[in-house]
């Protein structure tokens, strides 16, 4: 989508309309995320940091209530030296 220069498709176009059409855009884009054939996503963790635990547990979070598919998660703890 072109917004501004020469060509722009938007031109004259009332601002409701813009709205509708980019509404229109995030749906068709949107629906790849909710299809784990298309799309998704795994958590990398360090399961002995807090932190890192706490990261990937609220990205999954959020990534559910985005309608995403969280395919997994891994702990990959560093090497003990």
């Amino acid at each position: 989508m072109n917004l501004s220069g020469r060509g722009s498709k938007l031109n004259g176009i009332a601002s409701a309309e813009i709205w509708n059409i980019l509404d229109k855009m995030l749906e068709l884009r949107s629906s790849a995320f909710s299809d784990p054939c298309k799309f998704g996503c795994f958590l990398v963790m360090d399961p002995n940091n807090p932190t890192s635990v706490n990261s990937a547990t609220r990205y999954w979070g959020c990534a559910i209530q985005a309608g995403a598919q969280v395919s997994g998660a891994f702990g990959i703890a560093p090497p003990h030296i």
